[in-house]
Order: structure tokens, then sequence, then C-alpha cells
């Protein structure tokens, strides 16, 4: 029974997609592909059989508070991102519902709800008006927007000339400062630069403190822990965990190494930025330390497989790996372009690997990111694409120096003499 406290109520929501289908569809096609289906769902919903489809969420049961601040966490392609989708009316579900109590402003992919021929302007207008707002009340807010977009001076130029980092700053401008009671933050912040960044997160505390309802995908684990009072998991569709932030990062982290088995990361649902002419598709971690998957011991070997499809040619890419703390600092990366290895036309789907014979991580969790470009541009970025566990070697310097306090994060071959 829906509660008048409640912003957010769900009710068995479900979710699927066709399998090997990794391709967006609009609005129109889906509600007709469900519109068909309907009459077959619980008929097919008992063989205990794919049906040649996936679930991307399943049976989904979850209320928010009015004025709550809900983190939510999950490996890439667990389903967090779907459920923004479906809240904020970008997709429909297969099966259950949704009820929104109060009017939603939203922050998913990077474009999501601009108009690209309209300029920066025109589309803050539009987004309003969406939300019900009158000119009058568009007008008072509207240079509180501009000035925190930092986008001035292209205001009257089309949304499809920004970068993807104009497109973010926009994008948080309008959500944040719109008369919405409902917020939708997927990971799509991790385009802007850092100090925007820092902007936005102290912004969010200010909308959480004035008592609206803000729900928040992210991999930036401490930026759940500052923000949010409760957190849920989500893993394979479903929600795992419902609790505080610091225990569901806990379980988060326990789940990271108990998982390692699964070595491949599907990246086809994760959040993105770039011009999409070509696209991550997988990554997987192998490693010659006799532990499966994302398991690897330091000092070992680390051999990190990336799948890329191709779109449309990409001149001269440059492929960068970023290895990441919990915090999201960025410890070192590795680019094609510090190598002998060429790829002059990207203009077919390869698979391409980065070797690390001496892995010179201590003991802990860390992120990968993932960066595609093509001279300026950025053709793909993938946060937090996977995680790895590194696990002690007691055969490594790098072991032996855990616990110190003072050995930092990375270990770098050196040698001692007494002159």
């Amino acid at each position: 029974m829906k509660m008048p406290n409640d912003a957010i109520q769900i009710l068995r929501l479900g979710k699927r997609y066709p399998l090997g289908d990794t391709e967006r569809f609009d609005q129109l096609r889906e509600a007709l592909s469900d519109w068909i289906s309907r009459p077959f769902r619980s008929i097919n919903s008992n063989t205990g059989k794919n049906d040649g489809f996936i679930w991307a969420l399943k049976d989904v049961d979850l209320s928010v508070r009015s004025g709550e601040t809900l983190g939510i966490i999950g490996r890439n392609g667990a389903g967090k991102s779907t459920l923004l989708k479906i809240l904020s009316r970008v997709t429909q579900p297969t099966e259950g519902k949704a009820i929104l109590n109060g009017s939603a402003s939203s922050l998913l992919e990077v474009g999501t709800g601009f108009h690209p021929d309209l300029t920066g302007r025109e589309n803050i207008y539009l987004n309003a008006a969406i939300l019900g707002m009158s000119r009058h009340a568009i007008r008072e807010k509207f240079q509180e927007i501009v000035e925190f977009s930092e986008i001035g001076q292209f205001l009257n130029t089309p949304v499809k000339k920004y970068s993807s980092g104009m497109s973010v700053r926009l994008a948080f401008a309008i959500a944040a400062h719109l008369d919405s009671e409902i917020m939708l933050i997927d990971e799509v912040l991790a385009v802007g630069d850092a100090s925007f960044q820092r902007k936005c997160l102290d912004k969010m505390e200010s909308i959480a403190r004035s008592g609206r309802t803000i729900l928040f995908v992210s991999h930036n684990l401490p930026a759940i822990e500052r923000l949010c009072s409760r957190c849920i998991v989500f893993e394979k569709g479903m929600i795992v965990f419902d609790g505080k932030p610091n225990e569901a990062i806990d379980f988060y982290y326990r789940t990271q190494v108990s998982s390692g088995d699964h070595s491949a990361f599907d990246l086809a649902e994760s959040t993105r930025s770039g011009t999409g002419k070509a696209r991550f598709t997988s990554l997987e971690i192998r490693s010659n330390s006799r532990h499966l998957g994302n398991i690897v011991q330091s000092g070992k070997s680390m051999d990190i497989f990336i799948r890329v499809k191709s779109v449309k040619s990409v001149v001269n890419p440059q492929i960068a790996i970023l290895l990441k703390d919990q915090t999201g600092r960025t410890l070192f990366g590795m680019n094609t372009a510090d190598s002998a290895i060429g790829i002059p036309v990207l203009n077919k789907d390869i698979e391409i690997c980065c070797q690390i014979p001496e892995t010179p991580l201590r003991e802990g969790v860390y992120f990968i990111d993932l960066w595609m470009t093509e001279s300026n541009d950025t053709v793909d970025y993938v946060r937090y694409a996977s995680s790895v566990t590194i696990i002690p070697n007691d055969s490594s310097p790098l072991s032996r120096q855990v616990g110190t306090g003072n050995g930092g994060l990375i270990f770098v071959k050196h040698e001692w003499k007494i002159q």
C-alpha cells in the first residue's frame, strides 16, 4: 500500500531485453513490444526458460521516503541505470509499476533530455516547461542555471555542438535548479572535471538539506557515504542489500571478492560518454597468480583484455586504462600512445590487451576506467568499468610492507646501497 510520506513506491518491477541486443530502443518501439508480449508473459514466466531474453530488473520492491537521499551501487550491468531510466520515463517496465509522488528531474546519460538542434538557452526553457514551470518561474531561475553551468558564452549554440563535459554542466544545472521534488542522478557526473564534480556534490548536499528526494547512482563510494542516508546494492537485477551506506559499501566490497570467478565484465549497459563512434563492450582480467577472475596477487602479472565494437571509423584512436583507488583517485594510467602499438584506423571490432608484468599495487580493491579518444574528442569513456582485488603475495616486497602505515599503495622497484 502506498504511504503518504513515500516519494517513490516500486512494486514488483521488472524489465527485460532481448539477448544480444545492446542497442537502445525508443519508447514507442518498447511500448509496442511490451503491448504485444503482455498476453504471453504469464505463460513464459512459468516455463523457467529465458526464451531469448535477459532480465535487467526482476521483482524489485522499494519505497523511498520523501526527503530521503538514497544511494544505489553495484557492478556495471546490475540494473542501477535501468531503474533510473524507468523512473525517468525514458523506458517502460516489462512488468510491475513505479509510482512517483511529485515532479522529477533527471540526469542520466549525456544528452538525455536535450534536443540537439536547440540552443542551450532553448533547452533550459524546454526542460522547465516539461516540469510544468511557468515562463515567469523559469526567468527567475535562468541566471542561476547559466552561472552554475559556466557555459554562458555558448548559451546560444546548438547543444549538438557541445562537448560531453559542457552537456553535463548544463544538464546538472537544469536538474538542480528547477522546482522538482525528486532528483534522479546517474554516474554521468563522472564526465565533468574534478572541480565541477565537487561543485555538484556540494549542490546535492544543499538540495538534500532542503528536503527534496534524491536517488544517486554512483561508483564514487566516498560520495555515496557522504551524501546518502541510505544505500541499496544491486546484483543481477535485484536488490541484495538495503541499509546504512557504510554497511552497504562493506557488503559491496565483500561481494567483489567473492565473485572473483566471474572475470568478464559486460559493458553493454554501462553509463558512458563520448561520440559513440566506437564502444568498449567487455573487459576481462587474467593473471598468472592462479586465482580466477578479478583477483590478482600483488607482484604477479595482470593482463587486461578489452573488446571494442566499431560503429564508425575512428582515425588514430588512443586507448587508455586508468587504475583508481577506492576514493576515486587515479594512481596510474596506461595509454596506447605510450607504446609501440598503433591503430591508424579503427573500422572493425577488435580485442586489445594491456599486459602488466608485475602488478605494483598493495592489497586492496581498485577500479578501472576505460577511455578512448580521437584527436581531442572523447570517443568512449566508461568510468569504473570493473574492479580488481589485489591480495597478498608472501614472495612479493609489496606484501611485506603492507601495514607499515607509510608504504603507500604502489610499490616502485628499487635498490638500497650503503656508500
